[in-house]
């Protein structure tokens, strides 16, 4: 398992590999050269960051701040002491725009919980399969959310079709970088798979690059 942070988080963990995904998205991922017990992913998309926690964790709230918590770090023999000492994090809660929980062993306290929402946090949780099961979102107490509700519902047919296209020529181009920079794979084709892709992709090159991906 790896263990992954944000950059110019824990420098001391290991070599950097900046990984630029797509135009929106960077990942900055370090591997630890000695054996790893947790599995976080912190990545900045836009101006907020999308947090994924895939192994056991503790997640509370101090100073308005995402406290994290590492039990497998604390507890593992194998890990020098100075190391231990950084199994924990924090993370201003302003900054996030989505927390993955994908473990079951995750606790999140109901303060943690109330500030992700009143700071217009996602929170998805993951079933044993690591597919998402549930999205908890923040309900405006105004008129806002009920707005956007109503926004969606009345989107018309062209429109869906024009946002899913440009969600699969995202998500082609993002899958195109990962290979890229973490393996070195030939790429080309799904660059041009992602220019190519249709209003409602219609050629259904999302499947396409999806095999080549995996």
């Amino acid at each position: 398992m790896v263990i992954w942070f944000a950059v110019n988080e824990w420098k001391n963990l290991g070599y950097t590999c900046k990984l630029q995904v797509g135009a929106r998205l960077i990942v900055v991922l370090r591997h630890l050269a000695i054996p790893t017990v947790c599995n976080i992913l912190i990545c900045n998309i836009m101006i907020k960051r999308t947090l994924y926690f895939g192994n056991p964790a503790y997640l509370s709230m101090r100073n308005a701040q995402l406290v994290i918590h590492l039990p497998e770090v604390v507890k593992n023999n194998d890990l020098p002491e100075s190391f231990k000492k950084e199994a924990q994090a924090t993370i201003p809660i302003e900054d996030l725009g989505v927390v993955l929980l994908d473990h079951k062993q995750i606790t999140i306290t109901q303060g943690l919980l109330e500030a992700l929402l009143a700071n217009n946090v996602a929170v998805i949780t993951c079933d044993s399969s690591r597919m998402p099961v549930g999205l908890l979102l923040p309900l405006s107490g105004n008129t806002v959310q009920s707005e956007r509700f109503q926004a969606q519902i009345d989107a018309t047919v062209p429109l869906r079709k024009q946002l899913w296209q440009q969600t699969v020529q995202a998500k082609i181009s993002n899958q195109a970088s990962v290979l890229d920079n973490c393996r070195g794979a030939v790429v080309k084709n799904m660059r041009v798979w992602a220019n190519d892709v249709k209003s409602g992709d219609s050629d259904n090159l999302e499947a396409r690059a999806a095999a080549y991906y995996w």
